[in-house]
């Protein structure tokens, strides 16, 4: 393994770690280089980040203070890769110094060198409670494990924690251009192992052989299964007009518009540069019918009072129904951020109710698992809004698909 795979393993993490950066986006980026070994880059990044509270409670035995945030992330690193890669012991701390001295740390090496080398043997102290022990043995923030206790009990909190593992990726085929079983089949014959999921016209499969399988990519998408889920919580009808008021990067959007060809639906977004994501994704499967524009769904539009059969508010949330795939979430994250959001989602569903007409639909959405944000957000909204009443509603929690999403159906009275 080279040095140069060890240094883009640093950068990313140091970026994810320090200043909030997404993986899948640093990763991206660093796996481009022609001189790196991409899959053990990717084992490095997620690994450490999947164990991070493990790692740094070896490294808390270690230490008496916590060296500075640069340093720390070499740490961290290191002590995953001491720990649990098959990467010999001795190189693990020959490249971590010359690292220290890459950073500009070249007087904290003996300082490295000893840390990472000690670290191999650390025993870590038996929990004062269970809920310690799960934070611990799991790697799981213990903000997050008392809330998780908290809501679901300890039997079920535990079995959610455990279910950390990258599962085949779930893609949803796009029927504009063709059925399920043609799609299927031209992966087969490229060597793809596909397995249909639950939901209709979706399957499992491995990310990379996908990718590489030669299918023209507007035959199908890269979406989770609760996603599609959601899109689906909409009866089949003859609708005109659907707004998607948090639409980025644009999938529910996609699976709107070809459930229903002939409506208009309108995704909107608060940030301006995530408009052209769903743009591009309305390019690249063909769609006519999306419309994507720049907007605050948290401001009220009067023209657009009454006028939609269907409103989906797929709400920003903490996100921690996603943490399989997306680790740095739950590092992120802050059990001080759980109000504003929930403050955030109470106001984007008031201001986007008021454009559903008499007899239409709203379905409020997450990907998070956290019971304030889903099911005590739809209650809370049924006692001021007596004009909507609830049809449908879904939990997914990790265990059961590796993810968790929540979903509820609103009608409006006719």
């Amino acid at each position: 393994m080279s040095a140069a795979t060890l240094a883009r393993a640093y950068k990313v993490l140091d970026d994810v770690l320090r200043r909030g950066s997404y993986i899948s986006d640093r990763l991206t980026r660093a796996l481009s280089a022609d001189d790196c070994d991409r899959a053990f880059l990717t084992e490095i990044v997620y690994g450490t980040m999947e164990r991070l509270v493990t790692v740094d409670a070896v490294i808390n035995v270690l230490l008496t203070k916590q060296p500075k945030p640069a340093v720390l992330s070499l740490l961290r690193m290191g002590v995953y890769l001491m720990r649990y890669s098959h990467m010999p012991d001795y190189a693990v701390c020959n490249e971590c110094v010359s690292l220290a001295r890459e950073i500009g740390k070249k007087e904290l090496t003996g300082f490295v060198n000893a840390v990472i080398k000690k670290s191999k043997a650390v025993v870590l102290p038996d929990a004062e409670t269970e809920e310690e022990r799960l934070s611990v043995t799991h790697s799981y923030p213990l903000w997050l494990v008392k809330r998780l206790v908290q809501a679901y009990g300890f039997e079920k909190a535990e079995e959610i924690i455990r279910i950390r593992e990258r599962q085949f990726a779930h893609f949803r085929v796009s029927t504009a251009h063709k059925s399920f079983l043609e799609v299927k089949k031209r992966f087969e014959k490229r060597g793809v192992t596909v397995v249909p999921s639950t939901a209709e016209n979706c399957f499992y499969a491995d990310y990379q052989r996908v990718i590489s399988a030669d299918v023209p990519s507007c035959y199908y998408v890269k979406q989770s299964l609760g996603s599609v889920k959601i899109g689906n919580l909409f009866p089949d009808g003859d609708y005109k007009r659907i707004l998607d008021a948090c639409a980025a990067p644009g999938g529910k959007s996609a699976l709107l518009a070809e459930r229903f060809p002939d409506a208009e639906v309108v995704s909107c977004e608060v940030y301006a540069h995530r408009v052209d994501r769903i743009k591009e994704y309305a390019d690249r499967l063909e769609l006519k019918n999306v419309h994507p524009m720049h907007h605050d769904s948290t401001e009220t539009v009067p023209d657009w009072i009454d006028a939609f059969d269907c409103v989906l508010v797929d709400a920003p949330c903490s996100g921690l129904g996603v943490v399989s795939g997306k680790p740095e979430i739950l590092y992120q994250r802050k059990p001080q951020d759980i109000p504003s959001l929930v403050k955030l989602q109470q106001s984007l569903l008031s201001a986007n109710a008021s454009y559903v007409k008499k007899g239409g639909y709203l379905v409020y959405s997450t990907c998070t698992i956290l019971p304030e944000e889903n099911e005590e957000q739809v209650r809370l909204f049924l006692e001021t809004h007596p004009e909507f009443h609830q049809e449908n509603s879904f939990l997914f929690l990790p265990d059961t698909d590796g993810e968790g999403f929540f979903g509820a159906l609103l009608r409006r009275n006719a």
